[in-house]
């Protein structure tokens, strides 16, 4: 009876133990997924004079496939604007692959192909139907800038095939913009009838800036124009402002990070004098940080909202949209430490895999996000220099340093289940 009942408590002990080691592996195997996802450095494929961001080319693989499956199609039902913005995002991010590319590589010809295929679905029937008609310019500003926007890269980058339709589409396109500005009036023009967005003005006017650098500089008039008229239109923060009243450019709502994220990075390559004005102080009202990882916050700081179809979700005050896109504005005024500190953060939460040359974030469930993550990270290139930042502002030490004190604790108590 006594072997009996030692041999009991020997399994109860057991089973005790087991139960502890499963606990501590599930808070300690999460630890060192995250730790490692910190660490993550993009890997690049050198050859001739260029060189190739592998990690977004397999993310445009994944898109690749998605949007040939009809993945555009599905974002429309969930985003007003989801096939163009999905194909857009898409094509712009070969565009910038494609400038790194030697033009003897395998990868700038197929991103050629993927940039004119894009480009040409965006000027399908059905695609123009979801944007009302009679409008200035005709769809509207959002459909019009963006189209023009992705075309412009498309002939800057030599990714045209040297197809005369090309350029005069682009001119054709660049001038109806600026007359829409000409006949309104008014600084920013409508996305849809009676609603105005200034973020698409942006990206509109920048399409016809790179109109002026690569073509004539026939529109440097309007161009400089629009810049002074865009200073007498800012928020009370010194902020190009969120949303404006149709046809009088009153202020609806003031300068919100998704909107802010994107701006900027367009804004710098016609108005580098405004845009890094705008850029500290976009620094200064949205970056924030969680758990020490750095942010950006959807509203700025003191200002409490709620999240929409432009910010995406928003948790503890960080926008989702604002964070993702921040990744290239952060990158494209220089600042990479922090823009890989979002970045990594994304690496750690987004869940993501390669499979076959593929690669995927939330299980590639919503591949709008994966589109904006490639874009963002685009603008990785090789052999950064490391930054040599204080310790207040260094997401690497505020974060790893307190996940790697918990981690010796839970292996600490794992090693003494052995005893």
């Amino acid at each position: 009876m006594e072997f009996g009942g030692g041999s009991s408590q020997n399994i109860s002990h057991l089973r005790s133990v087991i139960r502890k080691r499963i606990v501590i592996c599930l808070f300690l195997l999460p630890l060192l997924y995250f730790n490692a996802r910190l660490l993550h450095s993009p890997d690049f494929k050198q050859s001739g004079y260029g060189y190739l961001n592998k990690d977004v080319y397999a993310q445009q693989q994944f898109l690749k496939k998605a949007i040939d499956q009809g993945a555009d199609t599905d974002m429309q039902r969930y985003f007003p604007e989801g096939f163009v913005f999905l194909n857009v995002l898409y094509g712009l991010t070969w565009c910038e692959l494609a400038e790194h590319l030697d033009h003897g590589m395998p990868e700038f010809h197929e991103a050629q192909d993927e940039v004119i295929k894009t480009y040409k679905k965006l000027s399908w029937a059905t695609t123009e139907a979801v944007f009302p008609e009679g409008m200035q310019p005709e769809r509207g500003v959002f459909y019009a800038g963006w189209k023009n926007y992705l075309l412009a890269r498309m002939i800057k980058g030599g990714l045209d095939g040297a197809d005369p339709q090309f350029k005069e589409q682009f001119e054709s396109n660049t001038n109806a913009i600026v007359a829409a500005y000409e006949d309104k009036k008014c600084q920013f023009l409508d996305s849809y009838p009676g609603m105005t967005w200034p973020a698409d003005n942006v990206i509109a006017v920048a399409s016809v800036a790179i109109y002026d650098e690569v073509e004539d500089q026939r529109h440097a008039d309007f161009l400089k124009g629009w810049k002074r008229g865009l200073l007498q239109h800012l928020d009370e923060n010194g902020l190009i402002p969120h949303q404006t009243q149709s046809g009088t450019d009153r202020i609806v709502e003031g300068a919100r990070g998704s909107s802010q994220s994107l701006m900027l990075i367009f804004l710098k390559e016609y108005a580098a004098d405004i845009s890094s004005e705008h850029f500290k102080i976009y620094r200064s009202l949205f970056l924030t940080s969680r758990i020490g990882l750095p942010g950006i916050l959807e509203y700025p700081k003191g200002i409490e909202g709620h999240g929409d179809v432009d910010s995406g979700p928003v948790l503890f005050g960080v926008g989702g949209s604002a964070s993702i896109v921040g990744i290239r504005t952060l990158a494209t005024y220089n600042d990479f430490f922090v823009s890989n500190g979002i970045r990594n953060s994304v690496e750690a939460f987004g869940v993501p895999y390669s499979v076959f040359g593929k690669k995927k974030y939330l299980f590639g469930k919503m591949p709008m996000a994966d589109a904006f993550i490639a874009w963002a990270n685009a603008t990785a290139i090789p052999d950064q220099a490391s930054e040599k930042v204080p310790f207040q502002e260094n997401w690497r030490l505020k974060c790893l340093i307190p996940s790697s004190m918990i981690m010796l604790v839970l292996l600490f108590l794992f090693a003494r289940t052995f005893r």
